[in-house]
């Protein structure tokens, strides 16, 4: 609960300098974490969480997270 509130914060920061840490955070999409991480990516709007998003959401399989990430990266790709 402690690293999904942490990373949920990461986005609402707004710091792009956490896009790597989040990015890494992406590997537990399984759990809370990874949507929190997600959701702050496609907060942040950085072009380079891109990849990492499109590659996770392959990978992914539940419904939530998917939803999450797919928005994610909408919000990133209309920034560009």
């Amino acid at each position: 609960m402690v690293r999904s509130e942490a990373a949920s914060r990461l986005g609402d920061v707004g710091d792009r300098r956490d896009v790597p840490v989040l990015v890494s955070l992406l590997k537990e999409a399984k759990d809370r974490v990874g949507w929190a991480a997600a959701r702050a990516l496609g907060l942040l709007g950085d072009p380079q969480a891109a990849a990492p998003l499109r590659a996770a959401l392959k990978a992914e399989t539940s419904e939530g997270n998917r939803q999450v990430m797919t928005a994610s990266l909408a919000a990133i790709l209309g920034r560009k």
